[in-house]
């Protein structure tokens, strides 16, 4: 008999989604401070330029990034299941390699486009933010990672 895999969709039921979500709005709010006159707002602004989203935000700027948050939130937790990670150090290990793996070098890769001015501010500012708030919400999807069997 095959054993079944760890992250099939069948075993998505035992991720805590609490915590998901939790993780998920705890994610998208620190995108909201990072990103606010307090941290690294007017930067950011200087950064993507003059836009009329900086003075009217529209839902879609707000609806995007918690449904990406969320579906990252999914894979993260999944991901700490599969692994078998149970402590916050592990967990804060799995955010911070997530983020220096694979999403700070994405936004390395948009930054170097020709129309980003300064690609070394944009990836900090805009990475800064991914590391930070992977290795925050892998702390809390470790922390509470749901059932531990589906029986």
């Amino acid at each position: 008999m095959t054993k079944k895999s760890p992250t099939s969709l069948r075993e998505l039921r035992l991720l805590n989604w609490a915590a998901v979500l939790g993780a998920s709005f705890a994610w998208f709010a620190l995108g909201g401070l990072w990103y606010s006159p307090l941290l690294f707002g007017p930067l950011w602004q200087d950064l993507t330029g003059p836009s009329v989203l900086h003075q009217q935000p529209s839902a879609p700027m707000f609806i995007v990034p918690f449904v990406g948050s969320l579906v990252g939130m999914t894979a993260t937790a999944a991901l700490v299941r599969a692994l078998g990670l149970t402590t916050p150090r592990q967990g804060a290990l799995l955010g911070l390699g997530l983020a220096l793996a694979l999403v700070v070098p994405t936004v390395a890769i948009d930054a170097a486009a020709p129309n980003h001015p300064a690609p070394l501010t944009w990836t900090l500012v805009v990475g800064g933010y991914h590391v930070f708030g992977l290795v925050l919400v892998a702390l809390v999807v470790t922390r509470f990672r749901g059932t531990t069997s589906a029986a």
